[in-house]
């Protein structure tokens, strides 16, 4: 007689299946919830910034100049123009911002080489507000001016004063410390306020030119804030 197997047939393995589909999703529920505990509560808000390429634009219709060459920059409306001009010799180079017939010329010097081979020097600008007595003060010479407007940047101050009856505006400088108001035509002091151990100062003239004597308001604004805006690069 054939022998009849009367033991009860396997369970459905379906039900094992079922049973793990349910663990994975409590897992990842429970690992969910965890994740957004952690960053809501232990990992504080940032906000990654990239340091993107230096670039020659920047907001607000300005835009910026950076010389290698001499190791300083400003930022300029986008009205504007630079332009950069071979040596003479009063100066090795100079940079130029410009808006049609205004300008304000940067004119870098080879110093102290100009003391030696032109026997050229800082001038002292004397002011109504000037404390000290020039024949005490080693300077080649001093100019006086009666009007100027003071341009502050942390660093010095500049002081541009008007040449009679002409269009061009000398810009005098000096530094963060200066109780007597001793300025000098070396222009690039406040732009300039490090001694750098590695190099020569950056020395020179600045001057404005504009093609009347009568300016208005709104023009030497605009350069007066490329000047203040002047510094070296870092």
């Amino acid at each position: 007689m054939d022998n009849i197997n009367t033991s009860a047939p396997p369970k459905a393995k379906g039900v094992s299946l079922v049973v793990v589909i349910v663990l994975v999703l409590l897992t990842a529920i429970v690992f969910t919830g965890v994740g957004i505990i952690v960053s809501k509560y232990v990992i504080p808000d940032t906000e990654i910034v990239k340091e993107d390429p230096i670039e020659n634009e920047v907001d607000n219709g300005m835009e910026e100049y950076v010389s290698d060459k001499y190791g300083f920059s400003f930022t300029y409306p986008d009205t504007w123009q630079v332009t950069e001009n071979g040596g003479e010799p009063t100066h090795r180079g100079s940079v130029k911002v410009s808006k049609g017939d205004y300008s304000i010329d940067f004119k870098i010097m080879t110093y102290p080489g100009m003391t030696e081979d032109f026997g050229w020097g800082f001038e002292a600008c004397v002011y109504s507000d000037t404390l000290v007595n020039l024949d005490d003060y080693q300077a080649v010479g001093y100019i006086q001016y009666e009007d100027f407007k003071q341009i502050d940047n942390g660093r010095g101050s500049f002081r541009r004063s008007q040449v009679e009856d002409t269009g061009l505006w000398i810009v005098c400088s000096a530094g963060v410390e200066n109780p007597d108001n001793i300025f000098v035509t070396n222009s690039f002091q406040p732009i300039d306020s490090k001694n750098a151990q590695d190099r020569s100062p950056l020395t020179g003239f600045i001057e404005y030119n504009t093609p009347t004597v009568d300016v208005s308001d709104a023009t030497l604004l605009e350069m007066d804030l490329i000047l203040q805006s002047a510094k070296m690069n870092q």
